[in-house]
């Protein structure tokens, strides 16, 4: 198990910093860098057009790879991970009360819907970023 939690928290980390690129990527090419981002990976690095589009087009092909590798750890992990739920609702429904209970399952109701919109808000943000990316290399 302890194995699984590795393999997922390393994909996450390596998708969170394969974004960081291309955010990085798509700020330097537009010549500025959004505030409080972290020291970027292509930082001080001149290239010209054809490199920028030969790193985002291989930086984009290597975070679908990691994306859909994340998806298939999910879907294999899937039952263990419902497992753990259940497994942490069975003991939590032992220390807390039916009431304490009924406002947890709202919160975590509430917790599960926000993720979903955060996650529909974030792709429909990558479409919107690919379009306006597409058209500056036009």
């Amino acid at each position: 198990m302890k194995q699984i939690i590795t393999v997922v928290m390393t994909v996450f980390i390596y998708i969170g910093t394969i974004g960081l690129i291309d955010t990085s990527i798509a700020a330097g090419h537009h010549g500025h860098e959004k505030k409080g981002n972290p020291k970027m990976l292509f930082r001080d690095i001149d290239m010209d057009k054809q490199q920028r589009d030969q790193v985002k087009r291989i930086m984009g092909e290597q975070k679908e790879k990691s994306e859909a590798m994340l998806e298939s750890i999910k879907q294999e992990n899937e039952p263990q991970m419902l497992a753990i739920q259940t497994e942490t609702r069975d003991r939590l429904s032992s220390v807390l009360t039916a009431e304490q209970m009924s406002q947890f399952d709202k919160n975590a109701k509430r917790a599960k819907n926000k993720r979903s919109k955060m996650k529909k808000r974030n792709h429909k943000k990558g479409k919107k970023h690919m379009k306006h990316n597409n058209k500056d290399h036009k």
